[in-house]
Parts: structure tokens; sequence; C-alpha cells
């Protein structure tokens, strides 16, 4: 079955919450016509809702990092971060962390990139406003 094209293409960008789920169903659902091919600058996610209990020493960090591509099996990761999309071509093209860069096209794309909230540096200062933290260092 080597050399077959696939006929259809899906492009997932990020690999947090929704891009890991949008993958593991479309995987389950998709048959071997598809291709799927999940784009993301990090090769894990964290599952940030337990993250105070890391901070306080309850769970080892080890335990809320996912690695998509050691899960999820029927799709091809690309280590990088998506620098432009362009829709009339159906392509996104991508640049990896040690200056790898391509692109790949597609029939349909998802975009699951992170939603950043950063209140303390957009407003004014405010003490009663907290820094948002991402990690338990």
């Amino acid at each position: 079955m080597a050399g077959h094209k696939k006929a259809h293409h899906v492009v997932i960008v990020g690999t947090g919450f929704a891009g890991f789920n949008a993958t593991r169903e479309l995987s389950r659902l998709v048959g071997k016509t598809t291709e799927i091919v999940v784009i993301n600058l990090t090769d894990h996610f964290l599952y940030l809702p337990v993250m105070p209990q890391v901070a306080g020493g309850l769970i080892e960090p080890r335990h809320i990092r996912v690695s998509p591509p050691r899960r999820l099996r029927k799709m091809r990761f690309l280590l990088g971060a998506v620098n432009h999309v362009d829709h009339g071509q159906k392509v996104v093209r991508w640049t990896g962390p040690e200056g790898a860069s391509g692109q790949v096209g597609y029939d349909r794309l998802i975009l699951t990139v992170r939603g950043v909230n950063k209140p303390a540096e957009t407003a004014p200062r405010c003490p009663a406003w907290p820094t948002p933290a991402r990690s338990a260092a």
C-alpha cells in the first residue's frame, strides 16, 4: 500500500484540549483514505486544571503532561509553529524550532491554537489582579 496517495488531507493546528480531542475523534472516524497532520510548537500539552495539585506536591509533574505523538497513532506530527495560512492555495506553512520549515496542503483545516489571557499585561496595573501562571516552576 506504500506509494498510494491519500484522498483527503486534514491539518490540525494546536494540540491542547481541542486539538488533541479533534485528532483523536477524527482518527477514530475516518478511513485510510484520509491523512491527518497535526502541527504544534511542542510535542506535549499540560493538563492545566490540576496544576495547583502539582504546585502543592500532590501530583508529580509528569502525570499532567500528555504526548500527542505517542497517544495518537493515526496521524503525522510536525513539530513547529504555523506562520502562514493561505486559504486560496489551501496550504499551511510552518517553521520548526531548529530552523526546519515546510508546507502542507489541506482539504480541511482545524485551528485549535491557545488563546492568551493576560489582563495584568494589557490593563493598567492593579494589585488585586493576579498575573496568570502557566508553570509550577
